[in-house]
């Protein structure tokens, strides 16, 4: 009998877990709508300009290379983790005022496009539908994961300032953070597409917009864990079983059409 109730009571607790991170994500759902609507635009750009985004090919042909040699259950951790790594680094990263997932939407919604242009000279336009099984919980999870990320971000650096707006240094240091961080996330980004900037200048501009952001969060570390630790449930809840389904239907699929 004691037994019964233990069981009991562990599945409503798992149910009240469920419950609250459906309500925290009911209440932030216009950041998810917003990545969803930024992935999708940039999909079309990437679709649009294929032309001049050749050099996504590399990056293409590296998860190939990875992913020819693999077993079917190698092949579902490999999704599965790569895609988790991806998903939890939207939500921490997102702390640094929601230019990460800002960035990560650009790119994923960017490569989408461009595959899918390559494709319809191979498979045709309904070739789109193939990406449809597992999509259906891939997409939800990275959108979720890109929302709460960018509210992190918001939500650290609006409690900061609403604490301390009358303190005019701390004001000024928040500005600073925000400014270094959007010169940092620019310039880190022309790394990757072999700028010409001197890359230990972009470097340094990088180290100090980090050093900026930890001073934010440590003045109001408090709230700011708060905040993360509600977002965390939900990454583990709602976002990861959404991205095991994702990574067993995508597998499975590529094994029955490989």
């Amino acid at each position: 009998m004691n037994k019964k109730i233990k069981t009991k009571s562990w599945k409503r607790e798992f149910a009240d877990l469920v419950e609250d991170s459906l309500i925290y994500l009911r209440k932030h759902k216009r950041y998810v709508y917003a990545t969803a609507l930024l992935f999708f635009a940039s999909a079309i750009i990437g679709y649009v300009f294929a032309s001049k985004l050749g050099f996504f090919d590399e990056f293409l042909k590296e998860i190939i290379d990875s992913t020819k040699d693999l077993d079917y259950l190698e092949l579902i951790w490999f999704i599965f983790s790569n895609n988790v790594t991806s998903s939890l680094s939207a939500i921490f990263f997102g702390a640094f005022f929601g230019i990460f997932p800002l960035f990560n939407a650009l790119f994923n919604g960017s490569i989408l496009g461009y595959v899918y242009s390559k494709a319809i000279p191979v498979a045709g336009y309904f070739v789109i539908w193939r990406l449809l099984p597992h999509g259906i919980f891939e997409l939800p999870a990275i959108f979720i994961s890109l929302g709460l990320g960018m509210h992190l971000g918001f939500a650290i650096f609006l409690g900061y300032f609403y604490r301390y707006k009358e303190n005019i240094q701390k004001v000024i240091l928040g500005i600073s953070s925000i400014l270094l961080l959007l010169v940092g996330a620019i310039l880190g980004f022309l790394i990757m597409n072999d700028s010409l900037f001197n890359n230990h200048i972009i470097y340094i501009f990088i180290i100090l917009s980090v050093i900026q952001f930890l001073g934010i969060f440590i003045f109001n570390e408090k709230e700011s864990m708060k905040i993360l630790k509600s977002k965390f449930k939900v990454f583990l809840v709602i976002v990861v079983p959404l991205l095991a389904l994702a990574a067993i239907i995508e597998s499975s699929f590529i094994f029955l059409i490989g």
